[in-house]
Formats: structure tokens, C-alpha cells, sequence
């Protein structure tokens, strides 16, 4: 809160600032009952900024798909060729791998559940 009322004096001056000042002293929310709506910017964008959205995620999978296999696959190796230290090592990075996997196809539950909480 404060952070977002220091940058509204820094950008604004006269009234505006005045009123947003009154308000953080008095503990009230500016955001209150504001929702974040892209409809005001078109259809257009509205198309385009799902579609943006929709490929980062598919890249992402696929980096994170490429990283899991090699790091099952780097296991594996480090398993048959007996290398102990190697195998702990291969073994972490297939657990985080596997997790970053989980987490993003759980993205769209995260999210909706933070923006809830929120």
C-alpha cells in the first residue's frame, strides 16, 4: 500500500495527490471495488493477449518437457555407470524438473487460487 501511494505522489502532483494521501490516511483502499478489465481496450486485444499467453505457455512446456527427459535420462546414465554423487546430483535435478512440470500445468489453479486469496 504504501508502496503503491509513494508512487502515485511521485507521479502525480496538485489534488490528485492530495486526495490519495487523505485516503492512505484514513486507511482506505483506492482499489477498492476495481477490477482489472481488458474490454476496454477491444476485442483485438483481448484475442491477442490470450493468444500471447497461450503460446509462452506452450513454449514453456516444451523447455520444461526438454529439460525433464534430459534430466531423467542424465539419471539414468549416472545410475548405470555407478556413480554415486552423480546419482544424487541427477536425482535433484529430475525431482525439480518434474516438480517446475507440475506447477505448470497446474498454472491456470495457482493463479486462480492466489487472485482469489487476493
Amino acid at each position: 500500500m504504501a508502496a503503491v501511494f509513494v508512487a502515485t505522489m511521485l507521479m502525480s502532483t496538485g489534488t490528485a495527490a492530495a486526495e490519495v494521501g487523505e485516503l492512505y490516511a484514513k486507511g482506505v483502499n483506492p482499489f477498492d471495488g476495481i477490477v482489472p478489465d481488458f474490454a476496454i481496450f477491444g476485442a483485438e486485444f483481448n484475442n491477442a493477449w490470450r493468444k500471447i499467453l497461450a503460446g509462452l505457455w506452450a513454449i514453456a512446456f516444451v523447455i520444461v518437457g526438454a529439460g525433464f527427459i534430459r534430466a531423467i535420462i542424465d539419471y539414468q546414465s549416472a545410475k548405470k555407470g555407478g556413480y554415486a554423487q552423480g546419482v544424487a546430483e541427477k536425482a535433484e535435478s529430475a525431482k525439480s524438473s518434474a516438480i517446475a512440470l507440475g506447477a505448470l500445468s497446474g498454472l491456470p489453479i495457482i493463479v486462480g487460487a492466489i487472485i482469489s486469496v487476493f
